[in-house]
C-alpha cells in the first residue's frame, strides 16, 4: 500500500488512538527509572529547585513562581527525608488509597499543565477523585483559587493496572495535555508526577 495512503487511513480511522499514543510516548519516553527518585541522597530533594521540569513548563524565569528558581518546600524535613521503597499498586483502588491526601511540592514545576497557577506549593488528591492546587500562606498550605485551581481526575485506560499490579499509574487531570504518570516511594512517602515536567512531592497528611 502507498505510504501516504496508509497515513491518511490511519488518521481517519483512529484519531483518538493516535492522540493517546502520542501522550504515552512523551510520558514514557522521558521516564527515568524509579531509582532516579533517590538520586539526591536516596530521596532527599536538592534545595536549589533545579531538578526535572526546570521551570519552563510553568512560566519559568523570574515570573514563573514554582516553575523556576527554588521551591520553598524543598527545605521541608518531609522533602529532605531520604530512603524509601518503590510502591507496587495492586489495582486502581489500591493506587487511589495511596494518592489520597495532601502533598507538599519538593521539586519541579508542580502540575505544569495548570499554567494559570504559578505559585504552586503542593497538591491535594481527594477520595472522590478531585484535585486541588495548594498554595503557601501564613497558616501553611491552603487550597488555591482562580483558574485551573481544581478539577477532577481519573485513571486513564488502557494501562498496566487494568491487567495486574504495577508500579505506575496513569492519570488524566481533565485539562489539555494533563496526562500524568505517577510512581511512589513508601517510608518516607513520596510521589513523582511526570506530566509537563517532572515533580517530586512528599506526603503531608490524609
Amino acid at each position: 500500500m502507498d505510504a501516504s495512503r496508509f497515513r491518511w487511513i490511519t488518521r481517519r480511522a483512529v484519531p483518538g488512538a493516535l492522540i493517546l499514543a502520542s501522550v504515552v510516548v512523551v510520558g514514557c519516553g522521558g521516564r527515568a527509572s524509579l531509582d532516579d527518585v533517590n538520586e539526591q541522597g536516596d530521596g532527599a530533594v536538592p534545595t536549589n529547585g533545579t531538578g526535572s521540569g526546570g521551570g519552563s513548563a510553568v512560566g519559568g524565569g523570574s515570573g514563573g513562581g514554582s516553575g523556576g528558581g527554588s521551591n520553598p518546600g524543598a527545605a521541608d524535613p518531609l522533602c529532605q527525608a531520604s530512603g524509601g521503597t518503590p510502591v507496587t499498586f495492586a489495582n486502581e483502588a489500591d493506587a487511589q488509597s495511596h494518592l489520597e491526601g495532601r502533598w507538599i511540592l519538593c521539586n519541579g514545576p508542580g502540575l505544569g499543565f495548570a499554567t494559570e497557577q504559578r505559585a504552586q506549593a503542593g497538591v491535594e488528591l481527594s477520595a472522590d477523585m478531585q484535585w486541588y492546587i495548594l498554595r503557601r500562606d501564613a497558616t501553611g498550605l491552603s487550597r488555591a483559587d482562580g483558574f485551573q485551581s481544581f478539577g477532577t481526575y481519573r485513571f486513564q485506560p488502557p494501562q498496566d493496572l487494568d491487567y495486574g499490579p504495577s508500579m505506575q499509574a496513569m492519570l488524566f487531570f481533565g485539562i489539555d495535555y494533563s496526562f500524568a504518570n505517577v510512581t511512589m516511594l513508601d517510608a518516607p512517602r513520596k510521589m513523582r508526577i511526570e506530566a509537563t515536567g517532572t515533580s517530586i512531592y512528599a506526603f503531608v497528611s490524609p
